[in-house]
């Protein structure tokens, strides 16, 4: 211990940093600060933390450092400095984490790289010939962080909500002034290490690291990993390899930059035993997907990986689904092909408990705040990503490497080693100045040589016929040939231009051309085709408007003949979601198009099947809750609708648009416009003549729902009566008996009639209803469990606890036995009833494990679905609050329910009430 007095004026600068920390802040946060207890109670705070939370679970190894040099320094000072504060700092941050719109990608991270930094300035406490001077170093680092974390949380508390947009959410720029403070603390920590480092260097001991403490700290990453709560089981199956559909099968000269990614991985402070990452970033097209590609075959060749995942990373669609493609490769416990949430959390989960051999390729990537949200946080493996934008070499990769495109020599070696099997003779002299000249003009990029190749093998040309005729025609030369591949045919399905798609012969053939010219790559034992964006961009480039009209009108035609439509007598496409999944990329992209194109073009047109198709894509949203890409997607459905003459417009797609806006309306929490818009697409339906009863009665019923969830119950049971009116006289005009109504119409009549307190009729329906599903196939999983969940509604209003019990877990089973989306909300508001049926029962235990459950599924939805979330917050502190040793949390989770509450309707009179906040939240899943 160093002197009692040095000990006693550290005591009284802790307590006075202490007072300068606490004093700004809200007197509520105070309060919760002081009251946060101990390090152990920040351990049981983060084990009690949801799992799909990664990390904060992952940051206990790095606060344990912390924990190690508040020991050392309250050591040192005789025991007499408080150092609850520091953890009630900690535990409020990481607790404001998890309910602001992205906080979780920076706030573990940034105390996460604080605290490993300590990792080293420990190892020096053990040094008695250093301890004056470690002692000083680790006193100035403990009010470094302590000032951090006040810091922190002020900003988070006021700065913070200054700089979101209007939607809430947080861009770099917003997390700027905090990540600005945070390398300044490093900085000074850093600079002190260094100067702790130099005096040991003095002192030639032979455990001393010779390593800069800067580089170290980049690859530093979890420890003491026996120490975590146990929070997965290795359960994959291994090997698993996953590579792009599409490689090159012949690699040229880029065997040095595959030399330096092995020697940036291979160097001492990069540890097979940590985390580490590397951005190859560089033009499109100059190869950087080829050179991780061989990196990694490199790898599996010598037996150094047990996991390989190629991950297309350009855009949410296309990453999200190389994750599911992950998760079932893998065979995780509970991975589901058309779960992405839950599929991401699963292999994010994995790659953080694993102690395998893997490494992760990021394809493409252009967002940084897309990659954070599927980046590992990880004690092993490695990460590369491949990108144009050179900032991912400083965030989220701990390092970069620049790929640049060949110098003309190289490029027109690239280009004889493509052409070598055309090759028989020796070049002669003209083609040795022509190839040279050819790579110049190009700049040595990669793609565009293996483009000109294509033509010169395809033509027979000798390389100087090639390059004589690139120089009189250059633009030629880009776009006559693909253009000559779409020949006029005579099927009558499609327009001429697309005879070759439903021909076998004749698209082998084009397809094979296409390939010759290097202008797509196909895999064969996966049945798919890829391009290279880069040749997206050129073909774009050198096409006019007509063109680019045409071929948008073709692909969409290509699009809406695979994509599933619905059933008039059921209305819903749950039987057909993985038909629908298949199809979605291509209609998003098609999405983006429109907007480019209409964007460039004011001129641009969609055609009546392009709308159509988004109709039915828009059902399928509105069935997955996927309220982001709906709401999109809606809106340029409804500028292609505009587009279209007014004669083409018809009510049959004026119809679903209107509604569908309405539906997402309701989903997002918007009810009372949902309804207005529900109103208008009735009334269009209303103008048909002769009247469609069968789509009038969906019409009215969507009315029904609208009214009953901003509780118009009166105006719902009216609407409510009328779509039965409809299908009554539907069915008579078809000779059907007027009371066989479709299953799914009665449940969804039923779900208004139970909160408008007409339970003997809703009862009724509901069981007509399970019969109806029972005896027919296939069997209707989806509308099963909700008419289950409806009953369970019903027993627990009567009081009956068991049968709501039992109806509400019926609907939940049922729901998971669909195999699909067990991160929907409707598994949400199941396990958010069983946590409020088993509460009305006294079974504490059981209700806070069922709400905590729920409150993981409402938190995936939570920027969209304030009022479930909120509603989820509320009852788990109601629950918590039967626990003495919870009030704490229960009060925290209770804040935070009511400032959600007033968030989503700041007028609300009774926040204390589970009625208050049931009737913001749809009656779909009440």
């Amino acid at each position: 211990m160093v002197t009692a007095d040095f000990g006693q004026l550290f005591a009284k600068q802790w307590a006075s940093a202490v007072k300068t920390c606490l004093d700004p802040l809200e007197p509520d946060d105070r309060r919760q600060v002081i009251a946060c207890g101990n390090w152990e109670d920040l351990q049981q705070y983060i084990v009690r933390s949801p799992s799909q939370y990664q990390e904060i679970a992952v940051l206990w190894p790095a606060l344990q450092h912390l924990q190690s040099l508040l020991g050392f320094v309250s050591q040192q000072a005789a025991d007499v400095i408080d150092t609850r504060v520091q953890w009630g700092l900690v535990k409020l941050l990481i607790a404001i984490a998890q309910v602001e719109n992205g906080a979780m990608q920076v706030i573990p991270r940034m105390l996460r790289e604080l605290c490993r930094r300590l990792e080293i300035l420990n190892k020096y406490c053990n040094d008695s010939t250093l301890l004056t001077q470690t002692t000083e170093t680790c006193f100035e680092v403990a009010l470094s962080v302590l000032h951090f974390a006040s810091f922190a949380l002020q900003f988070m508390r006021k700065d913070f909500h200054l700089l979101v947009d209007e939607d809430g959410f947080a861009s770099d720029e917003t997390w700027q002034p905090l990540k600005q403070q945070s390398s300044a603390v490093m900085g000074e920590m850093d600079e002190l290490m260094s100067r702790l480092e130099k005096m040991s260097s003095f002192k030639d001991k032979p455990e001393r690291t010779t390593s800069s403490p800067l580089s170290h700290f980049r690859s530093l990453s979890i420890s003491n990993e026996s120490s975590m709560p146990p929070l997965w089981e290795e359960q994959a199956r291994l090997p698993c390899i996953i590579l792009p559909s599409s490689r090159v099968h012949r690699f040229f000269d880029r065997t040095e930059v595959v030399e330096q990614i092995e020697q940036y991985f291979n160097k001492p402070d990069v540890s097979k035993d940590h985390f580490a990452s590397l951005a190859i970033y560089g033009l499109g097209g100059v190869g950087k997907s080829s050179v991780a590609l061989r990196y990694a075959e490199t790898k599996l060749r010598r037996d150094e990986l047990d996991a390989l995942f190629w991950v297309q990373s350009e855009k949410h669609v296309t990453i999200s689904q190389s994750f599911t493609d992950i998760a079932m490769e893998l065979r995780l416990p509970d991975a589901r092909p058309n779960d992405p949430k839950e599929n991401r959390l699963l292999v994010l989960r994995w790659l953080q408990q694993t102690k395998c051999r893997w490494l992760i390729i990021y394809d493409n990537a252009e967002s940084v705040d897309l990659l954070l949200s599927y980046w590992p946080i990880a004690s092993c493996g490695q990460a590369l990503i491949t990108t144009r934008n050179h900032s991912f070499a400083f965030h989220p990769a701990s390092g970069g490497l620049e790929l640049t495109s060949w110098d003309a020599e190289t490029g027109s070696k690239f280009l004889l080693h493509l052409l070598l099997t055309d090759i028989r003779e020796q070049v002669s002299a003209d083609d040795s100045k022509s190839v040279l000249e050819l790579s110049n003009m190009l700049s040595g990029h990669a793609l565009a040589i293996s483009h000109m190749v294509g033509l010169i093998h395809s033509r027979a040309w000798s390389i100087h016929e090639f390059m004589e005729l690139y120089k009189e025609h250059p633009r030629k030369m880009h776009d006559s040939v693909p253009q000559a591949l779409f020949e006029d045919g005579d099927r009558d399905q499609l327009p001429k231009s697309l005879n070759f798609c439903s021909d076998p012969f004749l698209f082998s053939d084009t397809i094979g051309k296409l390939l010759t010219l290097a202008l797509i790559k196909r895999d064969r034992n996966t049945r798919t085709l890829s391009l290279h964006r880069l040749v997206q961009m050129s073909f774009k480039f050198f096409m006019t408007p007509e063109q680019r009209q045409k071929s948008f009108h073709n692909a969409s035609l290509l699009v809406s003949l695979a994509f599933p439509r619905r059933d008039s007598n059921s209305a819903v496409l749950y039987q057909k979601w993985k038909r629908c999944a298949i199809c979605l990329p291509h209609i998003l992209s098609l999405k983006d198009c429109f907007l480019e194109e209409k964007k460039a073009n004011p001129e641009f047109r969609a055609l009546q099947t392009y709308v159509d198709m988004n109709n039915a894509c828009q059902r399928y949203l509105i069935e997955k809750m996927a309220n982001t890409d709906l709401g999109a997607l809606i809106e340029v459905n409804t500028q292609a609708l505009e587009t279209l003459p007014p004669e083409e417009q018809t009510i049959h797609l004026q119809g679903p648009v209107t509604s569908h806006r309405g539906q997402w309306l309701i989903h997002i929490g918007q009810a009372p416009e949902a309804v207005e818009w529900l109103l208008r697409s009735y009334n269009i339906r209303a103008q048909l003549v002769p009247l469609d009863l069968r789509e009038s009665g969906w019409a009215a019923s969507n009315t029904c729902h609208g009214f009953a969830t901003v509780n118009d119950f009166t105006s719902a049971v009216k609407w409510y009566e009328k779509s039965c009116e409809h299908w009554r006289e539907w069915l008579q005009e078809h000779g059907q008996d007027p009371a066989a109504m479709p299953a799914t119409l009665k449940i969804h009549l039923s779900r208004a009639l139970v909160w408008a307190g007409q339970d003997s009729q809703a009862r009724t329906l509901l069981d007509e209803a399970l019969a109806q599903i029972d005896a027919a196939e296939p069997y209707d999983w989806a509308f099963a469990a909700y008419a289950h969940f409806y009953r369970g509604t019903l027993d627990r209003r009567a009081r009956l606890w068991d049968a709501a019990e039992a109806g509400f877990m019926a609907a939940l089973n049922l729901w998971l036995k669909g195999d699909e989306m067990r991160s929907h909300p409707f598994k949400g508001a199941c396990l958010h009833r069983l946590g409020c049926v088993a509460l009305e029962q006294g079974r504490v235990e059981a209700a806070v494990r069922h709400l905590r459950d729920a409150l993981v599924v409402t938190g995936m939805h939570k920027e969209s679905m304030v009022a479930e979330h909120a509603r989820s917050l509320f009852k788990l502190a109601e629950a918590l609050e039967q626990e003495p040793r919870e009030k704490a949390e229960a009060e925290r989770l209770r804040d935070e329910a009511e400032r959600l509450l007033r968030v989503r309707e700041p007028k609300v009179k009774e926040p204390g009430l589970e009625r208050t906040y049931d009737e913001l939240v749809s009656v779909s899943w009440r």
